[in-house]
């Protein structure tokens, strides 16, 4: 319980009280059973597939004078002809299919790309964490 500081010269005195005693019975917490395997992270991919790499950047993140923006980008794909389509997103925003033509990046901005496989059925997306964003600052 606490009080006023009467005695202290703390804000309050502490005083234990014992806790109430419970107005209902104890009820029991059902465990659901655990799982086998562990589940399955972005980074583990099952035989038979295998993990697209993301784009390349034109140009690496950096600090540049407020003259040299808006700054230029275009994305390079990696990956087999007809293999995948590069995506990309500005500033978290929705993601676009990229047609090939030079991006137009202001200060400041997040550039986030991936690419997205043709046939799910041999590749999985590429990674869209941070490490494949790139920042540009003035």
């Amino acid at each position: 319980m606490l009080d006023l500081a009467v005695k202290d010269p703390w804000i309050r005195d502490y005083q234990d009280a014992p806790s109430p005693p419970p107005t209902a019975p104890a009820t029991g917490v059902v465990v659901g059973s655990v799982p086998s395997q562990p589940t399955p992270t972005q980074s583990s991919v099952p035989p038979g597939r295998s993990r697209l790499p993301p784009p390349d950047f034109s140009l690496s993140a950096s600090t540049l004078p407020l003259a040299d923006f808006d700054l230029s980008l275009t994305l390079t794909d990696r990956n087999a002809v007809d293999e995948s389509e590069v995506h990309y997103s500005i500033n978290y925003g929705d993601w676009i299919l990229y047609d090939g033509s030079p991006l137009s990046i202001p200060p400041g901005a997040v550039v986030k790309s991936q690419t997205i496989p043709i046939d799910s059925d041999s590749f999985y997306v590429s990674s869209s964490d941070f490490s494949s964003a790139k920042t540009w600052l003035s």
